[in-house]
């Protein structure tokens, strides 16, 4: 009986124990999904922007008009946000633009520049110019919108060096957005009388500043994509204007390039052109003459560049009234990748019993151009080689072995820029499979009898 009643009491005990574990077990994830839900952006590390150039979104002209209104995107050339509780830190090179109020960093504002006066023609008639930003974060979630205003800075500053105790001083508001907590949502502000202003000279151009609700009380907080994103979704200011003389402009070019590539440019305005000037210019260098006087006919070429190198081009047109186009600033730009990619399959054991097991591989981490696709072959105890996994993106797949015996494995990867990782036929990894009994005993040497 004594016996009978310990056992009960063991088992009551074990329940109890088991019952507290899955509560506490319970507990912790829900304390975690509820730090996901909270979690801010990530803050303090230094990224580059890319290199982004203005481009033509579109260009209308009505039939019989020698007017042509062109819509084009400008990406900021310089943004940061500052904050009251680190007084004296830079934030320029961070991948979020923060506006309102945060308990660690207090009150943020965000600051946007763009070379307006460089990337339109001269004698550009503005009808509309939009600064355009992505939400990327909100806290708290899901509450009520955050007015936001957008007003123009009166003195210089430097994305790399501005801090909130070097604040420029600020001056008219010219438009306030209510900004809600959809991630990756478009919100815009109507800036097109500070547009023209900057271009007639009436107001100096040193950008605008987002500031929002800086109570502390409230602590509410809006990120936004700054240029460091290698999204498309960078801060932007949308200009629509209209224009009688020559508008030529070099066409978009991806971000990375083989040795050789094609360079187009398209002419928005005039079209009686007499001729195009081509410029380029390596790595923010001095700008070069490329093709000149070139038949109004002809809109490509092919450059050949050098690998690493950053190219940007520029174009202007002649008309046949002898009207040039004045350069603008860099209106396309990429980086050279003749390099092939570097692929390993990461190390297997010596020996495994199991019929299926996990292999991965990896690209080298200081590739430039985005990996696009890879390939991974095997073979089977010295045999000819067999593909396995063809133009996949994973990095890992479970390959089962049909039956017993030596399994070796290659990775090669293509690139955005055209470059493919040749097959050497060299293993990288390899692997003992011994998954039907009787099981051997790993010796070292085991795998040079199948080699």
């Amino acid at each position: 009986m004594q016996a009978a009643n310990r056992w009960y009491s063991l088992g009551l005990l074990l329940a109890l124990v088991l019952l507290i574990s899955s509560i506490a077990q319970t507990g912790m994830a829900q304390a975690q999904d509820g730090e996901e839900a909270e979690q801010e952006p990530l803050r303090g590390l230094e990224r580059e922007a890319p290199v982004r150039a203005a481009r033509v979104l579109e260009a209308t002209r009505p039939s019989r008009s020698d007017v042509t209104t062109i819509l084009l995107e400008i990406p900021a050339e310089g943004d940061a946000y500052i904050a009251s509780n680190q007084p004296d830190n830079n934030f320029g090179s961070e991948g979020g633009l923060f506006v309102g109020y945060n308990d660690t960093y207090g009150a943020e504002r965000s600051l946007l520049w763009f070379d307006v006066a460089g990337e339109l023609p001269a004698g550009a008639n503005v009808s509309s110019a939009t600064l355009e930003l992505y939400l990327s974060y909100a806290r708290p979630m899901n509450d009520e919108p955050m007015p936001i205003l957008v007003r123009d800075l009166e003195t210089s500053w430097s994305a790399g060096l501005v801090t909130w105790h070097t604040e420029p001083d600020w001056g008219d508001v010219w438009d306030t957005t209510a900004v809600g907590s959809q991630n990756m949502a478009a919100y815009t502000w109507d800036i097109t009388g500070l547009v023209i202003d900057w271009l007639e000279g009436n107001i100096d151009n040193n950008g605008v500043e987002l500031a929002g609700n800086e109570s502390p009380e409230d602590a509410k907080e809006r990120a936004f994509y700054a240029s460091e994103t290698k999204t498309n979704l960078y801060p932007r200011l949308l200009v629509s204007y209209d224009t009688t003389q020559p508008e030529v402009r070099v066409d978009p070019l991806p971000l990375y390039s083989p040795r050789t590539f094609n360079v187009s440019w398209t002419n928005y305005g005039d079209d009686d052109l007499a001729y195009y000037d081509i410029q380029y210019r390596v790595d923010g260098g001095n700008w070069v003459d490329w093709l000149s006087g070139v038949d109004p006919n002809i809109t490509s070429a092919d450059f050949t560049g050098i690998d690493g190198r950053t190219y940007e081009f520029r174009a202007r047109g002649v008309d046949d009234a002898g009207n040039a186009e004045p350069f603008a600033g860099a209106e396309a730009a990429t980086t050279v990748d003749a390099t092939a990619p570097v692929t390993t399959v990461k190390p297997l054991p010596l020996l495994t019993n199991e019929a299926s097991f996990t292999i991965s591989w990896e690209v080298e981490e200081d590739h430039g151009s985005p990996i696009v696709y890879y390939d991974v072959q095997y073979r089977f105890n010295g045999g000819a080689w067999v593909p396995w996994q063809q133009q996949t993106l994973a990095t890992s797949a479970t390959f089962t072995a049909q039956r017993d015996g030596f399994f070796e494995f290659e990775a090669r990867a293509a690139d955005e820029a055209g470059n493919i990782e040749p097959f050497h036929n060299e293993p990288e990894a390899d692997i003992m499979v011994d998954a039907e009994p009787p099981f051997i005993v790993p010796r070292i040497w085991t795998p040079l009898i199948y080699k």
